[in-house]
């Protein structure tokens, strides 16, 4: 018992000699909050607005993906340019194992314009039954007023969905601090 008293002194001289957060003078409420005071961004909600794939028989005569295209808009409409990422997977059904590789890019979407990307994927040789997965900003870099509908997925049995309805109102996004 008594060496763990002697081993608990030490530490307690040296807290004591640490500054204590009362000292420090208070920080304004927003810098606190990591955010910048009186600056705000457009709000944006990005969205998979269509996707769609093109088939060709490889190599072996089975039909595989060729291409994939995703157009990306913003249902708010920001004039601000934004170069969010889009990945897309390939599975063999919904919520399936995943089949190939993963592949995305940046799409560049200018005053309120919907971006386009075409990717080649025929090198990868993805059988045309495979689902096709697209998500715009997988890694949350971009604000949104709506985080939950940013991916899409084709699936190659059923005709496409209609794209989503704007749920844009007028929010002002916070900028964080950089």
């Amino acid at each position: 018992m008594r060496k763990s008293v002697v081993r608990l002194i030490p530490l307690a001289i040296f807290a004591a000699a640490l500054p204590s957060a009362s000292a420090a003078p208070p920080m304004p409420h927003f810098v606190k909050a990591g955010l910048v005071p009186h600056i705000t961004a457009p709000p944006r909600d990005l969205v998979i607005y269509q996707l769609s794939m093109t088939t060709k028989p490889n190599l072996q005569g089975a039909v595989a993906i060729s291409t994939v295209d995703v157009t990306v808009t913003d249902m708010c409409k920001a004039t601000t340019t934004v170069a969010p990422f889009v990945l897309v997977s390939f599975f063999t059904s919904q919520g399936g194992a995943p089949v190939g590789s993963l592949v995305g890019n940046t799409v560049v979407m200018t005053n309120g314009q919907p971006g386009h990307l075409s990717l080649d994927v025929s090198k990868y040789n993805i059988p045309s039954t495979s689902f096709v997965k697209a998500q715009v900003d997988p890694y949350n870099k971009t604000y949104e007023v709506n985080k939950t509908n940013n991916t899409s997925t084709l699936n190659p049995n059923v005709f496409p969905f209609p794209p989503p309805a704007s749920e844009c109102v007028s929010h002002t996004a916070p900028v964080p601090a950089q």
